[in-house]
């Protein structure tokens, strides 16, 4: 019997693994764009990005209703920052199938373009609909490894059991799972588009049908999920703006993700809101340092985060010179895309043409501390160390305490022979940083009157 009992048990997990790799297949390609598709995907995998968006777009001619050539043109163009041709393959997408995630790819593309309305259609769309026919099957087998696994847990034979069965039943779990779309992930980026589009009645009406607003709730706490924590803490930007300073580390973080709308939103609630005077200080001296002063349009914002992927991700400066391009067309007082062709000429020691793009950068911006940065690195590897000192003056006036600048400012003072003023922004960068050793070194040297060595400028951040 316990023979039997170990067959039916075996058959079943095999069951399992055998209704995930069927769900997964599902939603195969066209037969008639097959060889288009594996061409597209071979392209993509070797990071042939705009190699990989031909084979596709000539699938869509091939079979304009094939799902997954639209899906999979509409991903490569948004990588690529075309963004027009990505929201019109993804709506047709939705259209071949009307889907959650269909909707959803739609949706978030149309708020990357900051066309609220458009977006919250399709997320609504996302949100009401259907399951698919795939996504129905994943549900009953989700019911069924979870019955499975809830008689062998409590079975009095569980531990006689072989290992790759219960880890058999987990991945099919993790599998099916993923077949669907989190309603959750989707009623989160509906609540962000409409707060970052400015309406924010809408958003705190979902967020109050979502159960998310909850008298006496720690919003900066109580995050089970990922992504999770970001919602929370802007629902309390709304409902409890004195009890929500985990926004100051947020906003950090979404700077540093190049999603400056969102980041000067909550930065400059906590500037005026806070309860913590620290907080304020500490918020008004990012926003000063860090961010535009002026909101951004969501659509230069996107393609600057484009351009970027596309230089740092992908290796295609070519790519990413196009999409920085179009972000400064898309707003030209937006100082990033300038510094980041500034920054992707400089890696390919084009010093010359870096200049032009960091000066325009700090010309559109003053306080773009980074650009000021990147132009006394740029200056200083072109020997104008009189202007490379001025630059790093103006870096250091956004930002006093940046141990590097000071270090680099010594250095430029130093090849001026200014060693007076050279040795102390270097004591200044060893007192800020300590384990700043090569800086350590110089100065002992330089202080027992040893001439010897020299120190190239740091890599600019």
């Amino acid at each position: 019997m316990r023979r039997s009992r170990h067959r039916s048990i075996r058959r079943l997990a095999g069951l399992a693994l055998a209704l995930t790799v069927l769900l997964m297949g599902c939603n195969g390609p066209d037969s008639r764009v097959r060889g288009a598709l594996q061409s597209g995907d071979s392209a993509a995998r070797q990071r042939a990005l705009r190699e990989a968006l031909n084979h596709y777009r000539a699938a869509v001619v091939a079979e304009p209703a094939s799902f997954e050539a639209q899906t999979r043109r509409g991903a490569i163009a948004e990588v690529l920052g075309e963004f027009d041709e990505a929201l019109e393959a993804y709506g047709r997408a939705s259209r071949l199938q009307r889907s959650a995630l269909a909707y959803y790819r739609a949706g978030a593309l149309a708020a990357r373009m900051g066309n609220t309305g458009l977006a919250a259609d399709y997320l609504n769309a996302s949100l009401g609909a259907p399951p698919t026919r795939s996504e129905r099957a994943a549900r009953m087998g989700l019911r069924w490894i979870e019955g499975v696994s809830a008689a062998l847990n409590g079975s009095r034979f569980s531990r006689m059991l072989p290992d790759w069965l219960p880890k058999s039943l987990n991945v099919g779990r993790v599998l099916l799972i993923n077949v669907g779309l989190d309603h959750d992930v989707v009623a989160s980026a509906l609540f962000t588009t409409l707060l970052e589009g400015g309406e924010t009645t809408r958003a705190l009406d979902l967020a109050r049908a979502r159960g998310w607003v909850r008298e006496g709730s720690d919003y900066c706490a109580g995050a089970r999920r990922p992504g999770e924590a970001e919602t929370r803490a802007l629902v309390g930007m709304l409902v409890a703006p004195d009890r929500a300073d985990c926004l100051l580390p947020m906003g950090r973080a979404l700077t540093d993700g190049g999603l400056v709308r969102l980041s000067r939103m909550v930065l400059l609630d906590r500037s005026r809101h806070s309860a913590d005077p620290r907080v304020r200080r500490e918020a008004e001296a990012f926003l000063r340092y860090r961010l535009p002063a002026h909101d951004v349009p969501k659509l230069a914002e996107s393609l600057n985060i484009a351009g970027y992927n596309l230089q740092h991700r992908f290796a295609d400066p070519g790519g990413a010179v196009g999409a920085y391009h179009r972000a400064i067309a898309a707003d030209p007082r937006f100082s990033w895309p300038y510094g980041n062709l500034g920054r992707l000429y400089m890696d390919m020691d084009q010093h010359e043409l870096a200049l032009d793009w960091l000066k325009s950068a700090v010309r559109v911006n003053p306080n773009h501390f980074r650009a000021q940065v990147n132009l006394g690195v740029t200056l200083y590897t072109l020997e104008r160390y009189e202007e490379a000192v001025a630059a790093y003056r103006a870096a250091l006036a956004l930002k006093p305490d940046d141990a590097v600048v000071h270090a680099d400012l010594g250095r430029s003072l130093l090849k001026l022979e200014q060693d007076g003023e050279g040795l102390r922004e270097m004591q200044t960068a060893v007192r800020l940083d300590p384990s700043l050793t090569a800086e350590r070194e110089l100065l002992n040297r330089r202080l027992s009157r040893d001439p010897r060595g020299g120190l190239t400028p740091f890599a600019s951040r």
